[in-house]
């Protein structure tokens, strides 16, 4: 694991095959996010090629666990801006 920052935020990035994952290390209600820099890091560790090509964009939450515990996950808004 390794941790990286991207305009001040700060994410761990966890890699197991072919799988990426970006967590921030702090909890967030809301922001914005350039994929871009996301992008630029998973090429220059070799971990995709710069020829590659965006297929899907996805967003919402992955449960891993609530240790049995009731929990509630609410998505209120989302939206995709390209320049």
């Amino acid at each position: 694991m390794e941790t990286v920052t991207f305009d001040g935020q700060s994410y761990d990035v966890y890699k197991s095959g072919s799988y990426i994952a970006f967590v921030e290390t702090k909890n967030v209600t809301s922001g914005t996010l350039d994929l871009l820099s996301f992008f630029n890091h998973i090429i220059q560790k070799g971990w995709a090629p710069s020829s590659s090509t965006l297929g899907a964009i996805d967003y919402g939450v992955e449960l891993v666990s609530t240790s049995s515990m009731s929990a509630t996950f609410a998505v209120n808004d989302f939206s995709l801006t390209t320049n």
